[in-house]
Protein backbone atom coordinates (compact mmCIF):
# COMPACT_ATOMS: atom_id res chain seq x y z
CA UNK A 1 0.00 0.00 0.00
CA UNK A 2 1.40 3.38 -1.05
CA UNK A 3 1.99 5.95 1.67
CA UNK A 4 0.05 9.20 1.52
CA UNK A 5 2.01 12.25 0.36
CA UNK A 6 1.66 15.35 2.47
CA UNK A 7 0.43 18.21 0.32
CA UNK A 8 1.31 21.83 1.09
CA UNK A 9 -1.44 24.36 0.62
CA UNK A 10 -0.81 26.62 -2.44
CA UNK A 11 -1.01 29.77 -0.32
CA UNK A 12 1.68 28.46 2.02
CA UNK A 13 3.90 27.65 -0.97
CA UNK A 14 3.53 31.19 -2.29
CA UNK A 15 4.37 32.72 1.09
CA UNK A 16 7.48 30.54 1.49
CA UNK A 17 8.64 31.38 -2.02
CA UNK A 18 8.12 35.08 -1.35
CA UNK A 19 10.23 34.92 1.80
CA UNK A 20 13.03 33.13 -0.04
CA UNK A 21 13.01 35.67 -2.88
CA UNK A 22 13.08 38.60 -0.43
CA UNK A 23 16.03 37.15 1.48
CA UNK A 24 17.87 36.38 -1.74
CA UNK A 25 17.35 39.92 -2.99
CA UNK A 26 18.94 41.35 0.15
CA UNK A 27 21.74 38.81 0.48
CA UNK A 28 22.54 38.12 -3.15
CA UNK A 29 24.76 41.12 -3.82
CA UNK A 30 27.38 40.63 -1.11
CA UNK A 31 30.26 41.22 -3.51
CA UNK A 32 29.12 44.76 -4.22
CA UNK A 33 28.13 45.44 -0.58
CA UNK A 34 31.68 44.69 0.56
CA UNK A 35 33.27 47.07 -1.94
CA UNK A 36 35.78 49.53 -0.47
CA UNK A 37 34.72 53.07 0.34
CA UNK A 38 31.43 54.20 1.82
CA UNK A 39 28.87 51.42 1.93
CA UNK A 40 25.36 52.39 0.84
CA UNK A 41 23.30 49.84 2.77
CA UNK A 42 20.94 51.09 5.46
CA UNK A 43 20.52 48.67 8.36
CA UNK A 44 18.16 48.89 11.32
CA UNK A 45 16.59 46.56 13.85
CA UNK A 46 13.30 45.05 12.69
CA UNK A 47 9.98 44.90 14.53
CA UNK A 48 10.15 42.44 17.41
CA UNK A 49 13.95 42.83 17.55
CA UNK A 50 14.56 39.41 15.99
CA UNK A 51 15.37 40.65 12.50
CA UNK A 52 17.45 43.18 10.58
CA UNK A 53 15.94 45.47 7.95
CA UNK A 54 18.36 45.93 5.03
CA UNK A 55 17.36 48.66 2.58
CA UNK A 56 13.71 47.99 3.42
CA UNK A 57 13.93 44.18 3.27
CA UNK A 58 13.47 42.30 6.56
CA UNK A 59 15.83 39.38 7.23
CA UNK A 60 15.47 37.18 10.29
CA UNK A 61 18.58 36.87 12.45
CA UNK A 62 18.13 33.11 12.00
CA UNK A 63 18.85 33.56 8.28
CA UNK A 64 21.79 35.97 8.63
CA UNK A 65 25.31 34.82 9.46
CA UNK A 66 28.15 36.78 11.04
CA UNK A 67 30.01 36.81 7.71
CA UNK A 68 26.93 38.03 5.83
CA UNK A 69 26.32 40.86 8.31
CA UNK A 70 29.92 41.98 7.85
CA UNK A 71 29.46 42.17 4.08
CA UNK A 72 26.24 44.11 4.44
CA UNK A 73 27.98 46.61 6.73
CA UNK A 74 31.00 46.81 4.44
CA UNK A 75 33.47 45.79 7.17
CA UNK A 76 35.73 42.76 7.81
CA UNK A 77 34.15 39.86 9.68
CA UNK A 78 36.64 40.46 12.49
CA UNK A 79 35.04 43.87 13.05
CA UNK A 80 31.63 42.27 13.63
CA UNK A 81 33.25 39.77 16.00
CA UNK A 82 34.81 42.65 17.92
CA UNK A 83 31.43 44.39 18.08
CA UNK A 84 29.82 41.22 19.41
CA UNK A 85 32.55 41.06 22.06
CA UNK A 86 31.77 44.67 22.95
CA UNK A 87 28.18 43.82 23.83
CA UNK A 88 29.46 42.51 27.17
CA UNK A 89 32.27 45.03 27.62
CA UNK A 90 32.83 46.13 31.22
CA UNK A 91 30.70 43.27 32.60
CA UNK A 92 31.81 40.25 34.66
CA UNK A 93 31.11 38.02 31.65
CA UNK A 94 33.35 40.00 29.26
CA UNK A 95 36.10 37.35 29.06
CA UNK A 96 33.60 34.50 28.70
CA UNK A 97 31.86 36.29 25.82
CA UNK A 98 35.21 37.03 24.17
CA UNK A 99 36.16 33.33 24.24
CA UNK A 100 32.68 32.38 23.03
CA UNK A 101 32.75 34.68 19.98
CA UNK A 102 36.30 33.64 19.09
CA UNK A 103 35.18 30.00 18.93
CA UNK A 104 32.14 30.64 16.73
CA UNK A 105 32.53 29.99 12.97
CA UNK A 106 31.78 32.97 10.73
CA UNK A 107 28.89 30.98 9.25
CA UNK A 108 27.14 30.97 12.63
CA UNK A 109 23.76 32.67 12.43
CA UNK A 110 23.30 35.95 14.23
CA UNK A 111 20.42 34.47 16.25
CA UNK A 112 22.67 31.69 17.55
CA UNK A 113 25.44 34.16 18.47
CA UNK A 114 23.04 36.51 20.28
CA UNK A 115 21.43 33.65 22.23
CA UNK A 116 24.86 32.37 23.24
CA UNK A 117 25.88 35.84 24.47
CA UNK A 118 22.70 36.07 26.53
CA UNK A 119 23.40 32.69 28.16
CA UNK A 120 27.05 33.59 28.83
CA UNK A 121 25.96 36.76 30.65
CA UNK A 122 23.38 34.87 32.69
CA UNK A 123 20.57 36.76 30.96
CA UNK A 124 21.99 40.16 31.92
CA UNK A 125 22.17 40.97 28.20
CA UNK A 126 19.14 39.76 26.26
CA UNK A 127 19.38 38.78 22.57
CA UNK A 128 17.20 41.79 21.75
CA UNK A 129 19.44 44.21 23.66
CA UNK A 130 22.54 42.70 22.04
CA UNK A 131 21.02 43.14 18.57
CA UNK A 132 20.12 46.77 19.26
CA UNK A 133 23.63 47.47 20.44
CA UNK A 134 25.20 45.67 17.49
CA UNK A 135 23.13 47.37 14.79
CA UNK A 136 22.15 50.73 16.27
CA UNK A 137 25.06 51.64 18.54
CA UNK A 138 27.82 50.48 16.24
CA UNK A 139 26.06 52.19 13.39
CA UNK A 140 25.72 51.52 9.70
CA UNK A 141 26.73 53.72 6.81
CA UNK A 142 24.23 56.49 6.24
CA UNK A 143 22.93 57.31 2.79
CA UNK A 144 24.00 60.44 0.93
CA UNK A 145 20.45 61.80 0.99
CA UNK A 146 21.13 64.23 3.83
CA UNK A 147 24.01 65.81 1.97
CA UNK A 148 21.86 66.05 -1.12
CA UNK A 149 19.31 68.01 0.89
CA UNK A 150 21.99 70.48 1.91
CA UNK A 151 22.90 71.00 -1.69
CA UNK A 152 19.32 71.84 -2.60
CA UNK A 153 19.20 74.35 0.21
CA UNK A 154 22.28 76.10 -1.16
CA UNK A 155 20.72 76.42 -4.58
CA UNK A 156 17.59 78.00 -3.12
CA UNK A 157 19.74 80.52 -1.26
CA UNK A 158 21.48 81.53 -4.47
CA UNK A 159 18.13 82.53 -5.98
CA UNK A 160 17.54 85.08 -3.24
CA UNK A 161 18.15 88.67 -4.37
CA UNK A 162 21.41 90.10 -3.06
CA UNK A 163 21.93 87.17 -0.68
CA UNK A 164 23.31 84.52 -3.03
CA UNK A 165 26.96 84.72 -1.98
CA UNK A 166 26.40 84.55 1.81
CA UNK A 167 24.02 81.61 1.37
CA UNK A 168 26.61 79.66 -0.62
CA UNK A 169 29.32 80.51 1.89
CA UNK A 170 27.25 79.37 4.85
CA UNK A 171 26.37 76.12 3.05
CA UNK A 172 30.04 75.35 2.44
CA UNK A 173 30.86 76.08 6.06
CA UNK A 174 28.20 73.64 7.26
CA UNK A 175 29.63 70.90 5.06
CA UNK A 176 33.07 71.03 6.69
CA UNK A 177 33.80 67.56 8.10
CA UNK A 178 34.18 67.38 11.87
CA UNK A 179 35.03 64.52 14.21
CA UNK A 180 34.58 64.76 17.99
CA UNK A 181 35.17 62.09 20.63
CA UNK A 182 32.58 61.74 23.38
CA UNK A 183 35.45 61.58 25.88
CA UNK A 184 39.13 62.31 25.30
CA UNK A 185 40.14 60.02 28.16
CA UNK A 186 38.96 56.46 28.93
CA UNK A 187 40.21 53.72 31.21
CA UNK A 188 40.09 49.94 31.29
CA UNK A 189 42.00 46.89 32.44
CA UNK A 190 44.68 45.28 30.20
CA UNK A 191 43.11 42.98 27.62
CA UNK A 192 39.61 44.36 28.19
CA UNK A 193 37.43 46.19 25.68
CA UNK A 194 36.35 49.80 25.91
CA UNK A 195 33.64 51.55 23.93
CA UNK A 196 34.75 54.77 22.28
CA UNK A 197 31.86 57.07 21.43
CA UNK A 198 32.29 59.76 18.80
CA UNK A 199 30.34 62.06 16.49
CA UNK A 200 31.08 62.77 12.84
CA UNK A 201 29.31 65.49 10.86
CA UNK A 202 28.67 63.35 7.77
CA UNK A 203 29.06 59.77 6.53
CA UNK A 204 32.75 58.92 6.25
CA UNK A 205 35.33 56.17 6.33
CA UNK A 206 36.91 55.92 9.78
CA UNK A 207 40.47 54.69 10.30
CA UNK A 208 41.64 53.91 13.82
CA UNK A 209 44.73 52.60 15.57
CA UNK A 210 47.70 53.46 17.70
CA UNK A 211 50.89 52.13 19.18
CA UNK A 212 50.21 48.75 20.84
CA UNK A 213 46.62 48.92 19.52
CA UNK A 214 44.97 47.07 16.64
CA UNK A 215 44.42 49.03 13.45
CA UNK A 216 41.38 48.99 11.20
CA UNK A 217 38.85 50.98 9.24
CA UNK A 218 35.11 50.97 8.71
CA UNK A 219 32.39 53.16 7.21
CA UNK A 220 30.47 55.24 9.76
CA UNK A 221 27.18 57.10 9.60
CA UNK A 222 26.58 60.78 10.15
CA UNK A 223 26.02 61.56 13.83
CA UNK A 224 26.73 59.40 16.88
CA UNK A 225 28.80 56.22 16.49
CA UNK A 226 30.51 53.74 18.80
CA UNK A 227 33.78 51.87 18.26
CA UNK A 228 34.88 48.93 20.42
CA UNK A 229 38.64 48.83 21.03
CA UNK A 230 40.63 46.06 22.70
CA UNK A 231 43.30 47.31 25.10
CA UNK A 232 46.81 45.77 25.09
CA UNK A 233 47.37 42.90 27.50
CA UNK A 234 50.51 44.55 28.85
CA UNK A 235 50.20 47.25 31.49
CA UNK A 236 50.53 50.84 30.34
CA UNK A 237 48.62 53.68 28.73
CA UNK A 238 47.83 53.99 25.03
CA UNK A 239 46.81 56.67 22.58
CA UNK A 240 44.03 55.96 20.06
CA UNK A 241 43.96 57.97 16.84
CA UNK A 242 40.65 58.37 15.01
CA UNK A 243 40.66 59.77 11.48
CA UNK A 244 37.57 60.26 9.31
CA UNK A 245 37.69 60.85 5.54
CA UNK A 246 34.52 62.02 3.80
CA UNK A 247 33.32 61.18 0.31
CA UNK A 248 34.59 64.57 -0.91
CA UNK A 249 38.11 63.94 0.42
CA UNK A 250 37.84 66.14 3.52
CA UNK A 251 39.40 64.67 6.64
CA UNK A 252 39.25 65.25 10.39
CA UNK A 253 40.93 63.50 13.27
CA UNK A 254 41.06 63.33 17.04
CA UNK A 255 42.82 61.31 19.74
CA UNK A 256 41.59 59.48 22.84
CA UNK A 257 43.85 58.62 25.77
CA UNK A 258 43.34 55.04 27.02
CA UNK A 259 44.50 54.65 30.62
CA UNK A 260 45.45 51.43 32.41
CA UNK A 261 42.93 51.18 35.24
CA UNK A 262 44.89 48.37 36.93
CA UNK A 263 48.06 50.49 37.08
CA UNK A 264 46.12 53.37 38.64
CA UNK A 265 44.65 51.01 41.23
CA UNK A 266 48.12 49.79 42.21
CA UNK A 267 49.35 53.38 42.66
CA UNK A 268 46.35 54.11 44.86
CA UNK A 269 47.22 51.20 47.17
CA UNK A 270 50.89 52.09 47.23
Amino acid sequence: MLGKRQMTHPRMQVRSAGAIVAAAAALGGFASFAAPGLASNTLKVGVGETSVVVNGTTISTSNLTIAQLAKLQGVPATTVQLELDGVAANTPAAQAVEALIAALPLETTLATALDAISKATGGAVSPQAALRQLIEDEGTPGSAGANGGNGAGGAAGANGAGAGTPAVGSTLAKKRLSLRAGSRSLKGRPGSRVRVRFNVSSAAKLSYGGRKLGKGSRPVKSGANVLTVKLPRRHGNSQLLLKAVGADGQSAQTTVALHDAAAKAKKGHG
